[in-house]
């Protein structure tokens, strides 16, 4: 007598069943949907892989990070080892800037402004 497997309900006959093609198909038809409706709910062109389209190393040590809707981040190594990230739009207009200063005593100082 036949099983089905746990997660598509797909048919599994035993070793003693024959060859049924009506199995075969019915299988066939539940991974075909499956996949399907699998398939389309993928945005045309796929998933972004990556946050930022380009990175690029300035020559003043600074980094530009240009997002994929064309917003930019600028990330500045500030000579006091603090950390300066300014938020772009698209407009070339600051969002937001965070600073991140590591304390001598360890801990860590985020400001958002």
């Amino acid at each position: 007598m036949a099983s089905y497997t746990p997660n598509y309900n797909l048919k599994k006959p035993s070793q003693d069943d024959f060859f049924d093609v009506d199995d075969f198909n019915g299988n066939t038809d539940i991974l075909d949907t499956t996949i399907k409706n699998i398939s389309d709910s993928i945005p045309s062109g796929g998933f972004p892989l990556e946050k930022s389209s380009t990175t690029v190393f300035n020559n003043d040590g600074s980094i530009t990070e240009t997002f994929l809707d064309n917003s930019y981040k600028t990330t500045v190594f500030n000579s006091n080892g603090s950390i300066t990230e300014t938020y772009y739009n698209s407009s070339e207009v600051v969002q937001n800037t965070k600073q991140t200063v590591f304390n001598n005593d360890g801990s860590i100082t985020i400001t958002l402004t």
